[in-house]
């Protein structure tokens, strides 16, 4: 129910922690968008990866296309 709390227990979880804590991210970001990330940790993920690739940019891509093909289906 905690985005957030989720994300920073996989982070200290150990062992393989980046993988999971990266795994839990993504597929709640993709079930719920980015709206359930405080602010300063979409920036700071967008600004690490800037200098490679524009994230949003790639995600609203991706979602475009989707929609283009009629392989997405936001359930509405």
């Amino acid at each position: 129910g905690d985005p957030k709390r989720t994300v920073l227990t996989a982070v200290k979880g150990g062992r393989d922690a980046d993988s999971i804590a990266t795994n839990a991210a993504s597929w709640l970001g993709a079930l719920a968008g980015e709206s359930v990330w405080p602010r300063e940790w979409l920036e700071g993920v967008q600004e690490a990866n800037r200098p490679r690739l524009n994230l949003r940019a790639m995600a609203l891509d991706l979602i475009e296309k989707g929609i283009e093909n009629e392989t997405i289906d936001f359930g509405f």
